[in-house]
């Protein structure tokens, strides 16, 4: 059996029915991890899948689950200190640990007390370095996690399915208007401090007489943070300046992706990877940092047609909003095989041994 932990999160439904779709569901077991905000025990009835707080004693419960499973597959290594206690005193359990990386993982966590900070930090170095596996969302992370967590694990790729369907992104209506309608520029994909929304309003400042509407996706992450963001947006921008705080459905924030024609994404590490394939596939015109292991994978390796949002503040305004069609199409291209659920697939059976 494969045991899943992951937390409860807008991407964990998706991936499970990615599985039930494609694998033999009783192979795998999910444990998920926290308050239940998107996902409810009661979704699953009587099916492998366990919804847990994420205490010392309900890792205790699930030992035997945990010991006696082909592989543990940790998606997010978000779940706290109880989990790296129970995994450290399990030297067994480690080798056949394979950990997908998300991009908060390689930032350390932040606490008030340090002491805390220093216990996450330790045993997440103890128990990373020696899981048998490490999956990365894009190449480059493997090389920062090895820095970082000195890992020797076996490096594989991973990807997830975007809640958002290629079928229904083909249904969406082109919405990359005649020149003389409104631009709409989307920053970030939540409330999250790595987006970097303040430096990306600031350097988009100089445009704000220019017909053009700025939108920043703030209902996930941080309260306070949104509120922030949302106070020097409508300084810099005033009406011009849509943040968006109410939760949408897969359904509704691919019809909102769709009338997007720049985004702009100044997160410093890897993030947003549905929104930014959902938005090439679509034909906008895609910003990032140059400085990333997202802009190095998917631009020096892949050869997406993106563009560093350093250059926004010697550029115009015609020269950032044009629109090279070569460019849209080589991004379009490049993008589909993302939403392919037989790809993904593939890449799935690989991580799981298969």
């Amino acid at each position: 059996m494969y045991m899943h932990i992951m937390n409860n999160e807008k991407f964990t439904l998706p991936y499970i029915k990615f599985i039930k779709n494609n694998f033999d569901f009783k192979e795998h077991f999910f444990i998920i991890v926290g308050s239940q905000k998107y996902l409810k025990d009661n979704d699953f009835k009587n099916e492998n899948v366990k919804f847990i707080k994420g205490t010392i004693c309900d890792w205790i419960k699930n030992a035997h689950l945990i010991k006696t499973c082909k592989l543990v597959i940790i998606h997010g290594f978000f779940q706290g200190i109880p989990l790296k206690v129970f995994l450290s005193l399990n030297l067994n359990v480690l080798k056949k640990v394979n950990w997908v990386i998300w991009g908060g993982d390689l930032k350390k966590r932040k606490s008030s007390y340090k002491l805390v900070e220093y216990i996450d930090d330790y045993l997440k170095k103890f128990s990373t370095k020696r899981f048998g596996y490490i999956s990365t969302l894009v190449e480059n992370d493997y090389d920062i996690a090895k820095a970082a967590y000195m890992v020797r694990g076996e490096h594989k790729k991973a990807i997830y399915i975007n809640p958002i369907t290629l079928s229904f992104l083909d249904d969406i209506k082109n919405s990359h208007k005649n020149r003389e309608d409104i631009i709409n520029i989307q920053i970030g994909n939540s409330a999250d401090a790595s987006n970097n929304h303040i430096d990306a309003i600031d350097k988009l400042s100089k445009y704000e007489n220019q017909n053009i509407k700025i939108y920043c996706p703030l209902s996930y992450g941080d309260v306070e943070y949104a509120k922030e963001v949302i106070e020097y947006g409508k300084s810099k921008f005033k009406e011009k300046f849509v943040a968006i705080t109410n939760y949408m459905t897969p359904r509704q924030y691919g019809e909102f992706l769709g009338k997007i024609d720049i985004a702009i994404f100044n997160n410093d590490r890897q993030q947003a990877l549905g929104n930014i394939f959902a938005l090439a596939y679509l034909g906008a015109k895609i910003y990032m940092r140059d400085d990333t292991t997202m802009w190095k994978d998917l631009v020096h390796n892949e050869k997406y047609k993106f563009y560093a949002i350093k250059d926004i503040p010697s550029i115009n305004f015609n020269s950032f909003s044009e629109v090279n069609n070569e460019s849209i199409y080589n991004n379009k291209v490049l993008s589909k095989c993302r939403f392919d659920e037989d790809y993904i697939k593939k890449v799935w059976q690989n991580i799981l041994l298969d």
